[in-house]
Protein backbone atom coordinates (compact mmCIF):
# COMPACT_ATOMS: atom_id res chain seq x y z
CA UNK A 1 0.00 0.00 0.00
CA UNK A 2 1.25 3.46 -0.84
CA UNK A 3 0.17 6.66 1.28
CA UNK A 4 1.63 10.06 1.03
CA UNK A 5 2.00 11.98 3.68
CA UNK A 6 2.74 15.46 3.01
CA UNK A 7 4.38 14.91 -0.36
CA UNK A 8 6.58 11.65 0.38
CA UNK A 9 5.17 8.53 -0.24
CA UNK A 10 4.84 5.76 2.06
CA UNK A 11 5.19 2.40 1.23
CA UNK A 12 3.29 -0.69 3.74
CA UNK A 13 4.28 -4.52 4.18
CA UNK A 14 2.57 -6.89 6.36
CA UNK A 15 4.81 -9.38 7.44
CA UNK A 16 5.32 -12.43 10.00
CA UNK A 17 8.30 -13.46 11.95
CA UNK A 18 7.73 -17.27 10.95
CA UNK A 19 7.12 -16.96 6.90
CA UNK A 20 9.87 -14.33 6.22
CA UNK A 21 8.80 -14.10 2.40
CA UNK A 22 5.62 -13.88 2.68
CA UNK A 23 5.03 -10.38 2.29
CA UNK A 24 1.64 -8.22 1.45
CA UNK A 25 1.48 -4.43 0.38
CA UNK A 26 -2.18 -4.96 -0.69
CA UNK A 27 -5.08 -5.45 1.88
CA UNK A 28 -7.21 -7.99 -0.49
CA UNK A 29 -4.38 -10.01 -1.33
CA UNK A 30 -3.47 -10.42 2.82
CA UNK A 31 -6.65 -11.26 3.29
CA UNK A 32 -7.28 -13.60 0.75
CA UNK A 33 -4.41 -15.51 1.91
CA UNK A 34 -5.27 -15.71 5.67
CA UNK A 35 -9.26 -16.34 5.35
CA UNK A 36 -9.33 -20.27 6.19
CA UNK A 37 -10.82 -21.50 3.20
CA UNK A 38 -13.30 -24.05 4.98
CA UNK A 39 -14.25 -24.97 8.62
CA UNK A 40 -11.83 -28.44 9.27
CA UNK A 41 -10.92 -26.57 12.35
CA UNK A 42 -14.26 -26.36 13.35
CA UNK A 43 -14.83 -30.11 12.57
CA UNK A 44 -15.73 -32.67 15.93
CA UNK A 45 -13.03 -35.05 14.57
CA UNK A 46 -10.53 -31.87 14.50
CA UNK A 47 -11.07 -30.38 17.98
CA UNK A 48 -9.63 -31.92 20.68
CA UNK A 49 -10.52 -29.46 23.39
CA UNK A 50 -13.48 -29.53 25.99
CA UNK A 51 -15.57 -26.41 24.42
CA UNK A 52 -16.36 -27.49 21.03
CA UNK A 53 -19.18 -25.03 20.69
CA UNK A 54 -17.13 -21.97 21.97
CA UNK A 55 -14.32 -23.13 19.79
CA UNK A 56 -16.28 -22.85 16.85
CA UNK A 57 -18.37 -19.64 17.72
CA UNK A 58 -14.46 -18.32 17.96
CA UNK A 59 -13.32 -19.60 14.70
CA UNK A 60 -16.10 -17.59 13.11
CA UNK A 61 -14.89 -14.29 14.55
CA UNK A 62 -11.68 -14.81 13.24
CA UNK A 63 -12.72 -15.30 10.12
CA UNK A 64 -15.37 -12.23 10.44
CA UNK A 65 -12.64 -10.08 11.76
CA UNK A 66 -10.09 -10.94 9.05
CA UNK A 67 -12.94 -9.99 6.73
CA UNK A 68 -13.94 -6.59 8.28
CA UNK A 69 -10.04 -5.99 8.38
CA UNK A 70 -9.89 -2.12 6.50
CA UNK A 71 -6.33 -1.90 6.89
CA UNK A 72 -3.11 -3.55 7.05
CA UNK A 73 -3.08 -2.91 10.69
CA UNK A 74 -6.13 -3.61 11.36
CA UNK A 75 -5.59 -7.39 9.48
CA UNK A 76 -2.12 -7.69 11.60
CA UNK A 77 -4.08 -7.14 15.01
CA UNK A 78 -6.81 -9.50 14.38
CA UNK A 79 -4.01 -12.07 13.25
CA UNK A 80 -2.16 -11.43 16.25
CA UNK A 81 -5.25 -11.58 18.62
CA UNK A 82 -5.83 -15.36 17.25
CA UNK A 83 -2.14 -16.51 17.03
CA UNK A 84 -2.10 -18.74 19.27
CA UNK A 85 -5.29 -20.49 18.61
CA UNK A 86 -5.22 -20.61 14.51
CA UNK A 87 -1.60 -19.96 14.11
CA UNK A 88 1.37 -21.15 15.22
CA UNK A 89 1.78 -17.89 17.71
CA UNK A 90 3.82 -15.65 14.88
CA UNK A 91 4.14 -12.22 15.22
CA UNK A 92 2.34 -10.28 12.54
CA UNK A 93 3.22 -6.94 11.58
CA UNK A 94 3.52 -3.62 9.34
CA UNK A 95 6.08 -1.85 8.15
CA UNK A 96 6.67 1.49 6.82
CA UNK A 97 8.98 2.83 4.79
Amino acid sequence: MIKKNGGINIMKELRNNVDTEVVFTKLEEAKEWYLPKDNIPCTREEYLGDDYEGFCKEFTEYKKEIEQSETLEELANVLNKYTDTYQDGRENKVIEF
